[in-house]
């Protein structure tokens, strides 16, 4: 059965959300165009996946605060791929966490028994929470070896990991499809050298 953090066969949306992470002037106002479709396309699902894990009271607001926290993390976390898988994940770290703040006040007098759910929200892929903690841990050490790479190579993996097309890319870039191709190519051979053979 599929989950609601499944990965799709492609991702479309993938280039929307690098679209949205790019906030530098003049690209602000296409960064928020983009946000938009993103909402539009995936509201609806993960308004549906919270409604078994919040309280109907509180579910306005905490997918509001997701779509918050979304539009804050894109620049410097999306670095392409899932859009959807990624989407997910910040919506469980952000249950978890709420859950943690409202056992942390319980555990110093704040709050009665009453107040509050106190389960840990279920995770969609069943995933343990140190599973979680080697995740970001992997995520973190991608990005650190992504900064080391130059710009143009980096925009050439990010894209090609993103779904976008070579054509959009060397557009983009203003070098040939060979180009890209060679740029793409010892981008993945310094990556698998910074992040050791076995990826980990």
């Amino acid at each position: 059965m599929q989950t609601a953090a499944t990965p799709p066969a492609s991702d479309p949306a993938a280039a929307l959300a690098l679209r949205a992470a790019d906030r530098a002037s003049p690209t602000l106002a296409d960064a928020q165009t983009a946000f938009r479709e993103l909402h539009s396309l995936h509201a609806r699902q993960l308004a549906a996946w919270l409604s078994a894990r919040v309280v109907r009271s509180d579910l306005d607001d905490v997918h509001q605060e997701i779509w918050g926290r979304v539009w804050e993390k894109l620049p410097t976390q999306f670095i392409g791929g899932n859009f959807r898988a990624w989407l997910f994940t910040i919506a469980r770290n952000h249950l978890i966490d709420a859950a943690r703040r409202r056992n942390t006040r319980r555990d110093f007098g704040f709050g009665g028994a009453d107040d509050e759910p106190d389960a840990t929200p279920p995770d969609p892929e069943g995933e343990e929470p140190w599973e979680i903690l080697v995740d970001r841990e992997r995520g973190l050490r991608l990005r650190g070896c992504l900064d080391k790479l130059d710009a143009g190579k980096r925009r050439v993996i990010v894209g090609r990991l993103g779904g976008e097309d070579y054509e959009v890319i060397v557009a983009d870039l203003g070098i040939t499809t060979a180009q890209a191709q060679s740029w793409l190519f010892t981008a993945k051979r310094l990556l698998r050298d910074c992040l050791g053979e076995d990826g980990r």
